[in-house]
């Protein structure tokens, strides 16, 4: 007897699903059974809202050829680490600028600063000029300069970058007051960090390969 050679086919497969739903191949082969199989996911459309820095995919297998596919998203959320600066600007009318803190570590999962200033009795027309940088280890450089009149509460001004874990510093702002004989300057600093992974909805691209 000799051997002789033959071609066996594999069974290959790329279909889109529903996160959270399960799923059998041979519902998409005729209901031909699939052997040992290599399942890749990718994701075709997702509902990840705001402040996301990270998606991830999870295949879980359910027995035979039956599976399901979950979507996971990594928040960014403001921390803990909260810090406020006040000033008086009494007679503080051209005196230039002045330090409102020094280069700080905010240690690992750093995702960023969100900084707000804040006035409290000033001259309608004192203007507070802010001057801040940001800087990490992967060489991410933000100026800001910005100049705010009066009694204000200004937009939180906010720099995210996705978090790891390996520390970044930011560099306090300066600010300068012009025309101002009364009053108070307050700059509020909070960090950005990685909250846990949280389940979302979407679609996902499968591609299935018979090995």
């Amino acid at each position: 007897m000799s051997w002789r050679k033959v071609n066996v086919l594999k069974k290959a497969k790329v279909f889109e699903v529903k996160t959270d739903t399960p799923f059998n191949l041979a519902n998409y082969t005729g209901g031909c059974f699939w052997g040992e199989t290599v399942i890749d996911l990718g994701i075709s459309s997702v509902e990840m809202g705001f402040n996301t820095i990270g998606l991830k995919t999870e295949l879980i297998p359910l027995g035979g050829n039956w599976y399901k596919g979950e979507i996971y998203r990594v928040p960014l959320i403001i921390g803990n680490n909260y810090n406020e600066y006040t000033y008086s600007t009494a007679n503080e009318n051209g005196k230039g600028e002045r330090i409102v803190g020094d280069t700080r570590n905010f240690g690992p999962n750093f995702g960023g600063v969100r900084y707000v200033v804040k006035t409290e009795g000033c001259n309608p027309e004192t203007q507070i000029i802010l001057r801040f940088r940001i800087s990490t280890h992967r060489n991410n450089i933000v100026n800001y300069t910005g100049a705010f009149t009066g009694n204000v509460t200004t937009t939180p001004i906010e720099y995210k970058t996705p978090p790891t874990l390996i520390a970044d510093t930011f560099t306090c702002a300066s600010f300068e007051v012009k025309n101002s004989y009364q009053g108070y300057v307050s700059f509020f600093i909070q960090n950005f960090v990685a909250d846990s992974v949280q389940k979302v909805d979407g679609t996902l691209n499968v591609l299935a390969l018979e090995v």
